[in-house]
């Protein structure tokens, strides 16, 4: 009994082990074989949406070949990112409009794409999924792209008409202008953000002298106690910091500009002024190379840089400003708190902000035509620095327009009051003349309260004189009260003045 009770027990310990294997592969089957289930995240915006692509399908191809449409041989790391997020917006899109459909009707053609049901709400989806409306805006750029590029090269793969196309741009049309009222408010509200955090004049000023002060300080403590990496960081974003704020150049013109950029810097006025000019930016198709002016002891920080005297693996980079490592600084902002901190200045600092301070100032001080100098210098023209970069009214400015609008609300009723005193007084002259011509000529108007002519004759002369002290009175009441020639009307802008 006691050697067969262990042996019962392990069979049926294997039976039961055997039975829940059974039902759990039961169960992963009938999973694959049910249809694809909403996730939460899905059924809470009421649709359907693709968790993971499909290899080989038709959608797949497009849109890497879309991607090196974008990308165009271009190597350059700007260029690579931008070309990623086209493609990265495409599947997220195509993966929306697949749905729950089956792998058949997604493989060999794009005709999910003319699904306009699904078109119509995907900004909404886009919008519960937490995206804000920049974002939002640019994936509907990159759909439009992606709906040109089968249209043009995947038409007859794709099995779609050209009317198909027509109309979903057509739809696409109408969705952008209904984003484009939400970017407008939520660029609005960041730029007030970035208004409540503008930088003081007075704290670009203190950072200048700071960084005058402490980067030959710097440089003389690397050359004498060789790298030290706090001091290598805090180096470079006192420089970067100085020369945008110098400026108004994005951080990607600094980051960006190489060794062979400051080797054939342009130089005159007996080698005191250098120019070097900067080849990639964000904006070089608009405004061609960016430049940095500098006297000779800013580009002698240029030229100990170019010469790797920062660090071990500073003569191996090509780039001005990189990491100890050598290698192309991505995140500079955190370069420039160091050194903000380090000026013993407070308060949030990045060069957008320092970028946005030098718009505003040149906005509110500098002419017309300076403050264009200034925006084609930062490049940028005026309209993006006044809808990016200029800060919003303060409170004082604010109300000074406000009271500037009711000077002129005030001026304008004056002018019609005036006017219209004005033509009064015309008509008034020119009923007089009427009346006064008649008298002369002695045309009498005929009251209803007159007598016959026959009895004209019989009348006594002190009725006649009755009579022609009441004709007076009654012009009076026909034509209103004769104006006076002393009293004089006031010029009208006179009148504006008060």
């Amino acid at each position: 009994m006691s050697k067969e009770a262990p042996a019962v027990a392990r069979t049926s310990m294997s039976s039961a082990r055997t039975s829940s294997d059974i039902q759990l592969t039961t169960a992963k089957k009938r999973a694959r074989q049910e249809p694809l289930q909403k996730t939460p995240d899905s059924a809470l915006k009421g649709d359907q949406v693709l968790k993971c692509e499909m290899k080989g399908t038709l959608y797949e191809k497009a849109i890497g070949d879309l991607r090196e449409f974008k990308l165009s041989g271009r190597t350059g790391r700007k260029a690579i990112d931008n070309a990623n997020q086209v493609a990265t917006h495409c599947f997220r899109f195509c993966y929306y409009m697949v749905g729950s459909l089956p792998e058949s009707a997604t493989k060999h053609d794009l005709r999910f794409l003319a699904r306009m049901d699904k078109l119509r709400k995907y900004p909404n989806y886009l919008k519960n999924k937490g995206y804000m409306p920049t974002t939002i805006r640019n994936m509907t750029l990159n759909i439009v792209s992606l709906y040109k590029h089968v249209k043009n090269v995947f038409l007859e793969e794709s099995r779609l008409k050209v009317e198909d196309f027509d109309r979903v741009l057509y739809e696409l049309t109408r969705l952008q202008a209904e984003i484009r009222r939400d970017v407008v408010v939520r660029q609005q509200r960041v730029k007030r953000q970035k208004t409540n955090n503008q930088l003081d004049s007075e704290q670009e000023l203190s950072f200048l002298y700071a960084a005058k002060r402490r980067i030959p300080m710097l440089m003389d403590a690397i050359d004498k106690d060789g790298y030290q990496r706090d001091q290598h960081s805090t180096l470079m974003g006192y420089l970067m910091g100085y020369l945008c704020v110098i400026s108004g150049h994005r951080s990607v013109v600094l980051t960006s500009m190489t060794k062979e950029h400051v080797a054939n810097a342009d130089q005159w006025n007996d080698g005191t002024r250098f120019q070097i000019l900067v080849d990639e930016h964000k904006s070089v198709r608009t405004f061609g190379q960016a430049s940095l002016v500098l006297n000779c002891v800013e580009f002698s920080w240029l030229r100990w840089f170019h010469d790797g005297k920062c660090c071990s693996r500073g003569t191996d980079s090509t780039n001005i400003f990189h990491t100890s490592q050598g290698c192309r600084l991505t995140k500079p902002s955190n370069f420039l708190y160091l050194a903000w901190t380090d000026a013993g200045l407070k308060g949030p600092v990045s060069f957008n902000l320092i970028r946005s301070s030098v718009a505003t100032q040149a906005e509110r001080h500098l002419s017309e035509t300076e403050r264009r100098k200034v925006a084609r210098a930062m490049c940028h023209d005026p309209t993006t620095a006044e809808k990016f970069y200029v800060a919003l009214p303060t409170r004082e400015l604010a109300y000074e327009n406000r009271r500037l609008r009711m000077k002129a609300l005030m001026c304008e009723k004056r002018k019609v009051k005036a006017k219209r005193k004005s033509k009064v007084c015309d008509e008034q002259e020119a009923c007089y003349s009427l009346s006064s011509e008649s008298s002369e000529d002695r045309d009498e108007p005929v009251y209803d309260d007159e007598p016959e002519s026959s009895s004209l004759s019989s009348s006594s002369s002190e009725e006649l004189s009755i009579r022609s002290q009441r004709r007076p009175r009654l012009k009076r009441k026909l034509f209103g009260p004769v104006p006076s020639t002393s009293s004089k009307q006031k010029p009208e802008a006179d009148i504006c003045r008060q």
